[in-house]
């Protein structure tokens, strides 16, 4: 995903995604062990290409992290003093 597109990231945790991967409603998920625990929102959507070539517009993305304060902060939206 463009980090310039990444409106907000935040930490939510969810145990009880359906499947690894799945995608409805603009939304694609990305679990282990029935779990995600970082939230991606993006200001446009971008195009996902599922496991079997399928491919899906989504504006959110939901994963798991092992450590996920450090993805959060890896994936904060850039400000104008960060920008190059």
């Amino acid at each position: 995903m463009p980090r310039e597109l990444i409106s907000s990231v935040r930490l939510s945790r969810n145990y009880n995604e359906s499947g690894m991967i799945t995608t409805a409603d603009g939304r694609l998920g990305v679990a282990v062990s029935s779990q995600t625990n970082v939230i991606v929102e993006l200001t446009e959507p971008i195009t996902a290409v599922r496991p079997l070539g399928g491919r899906v517009e989504v504006t959110t993305i939901r994963f798991f992290a092992d450590t996920p304060n450090a993805a959060l902060n890896a994936l904060r939206p850039l400000q104008p003093r960060d920008a190059p």
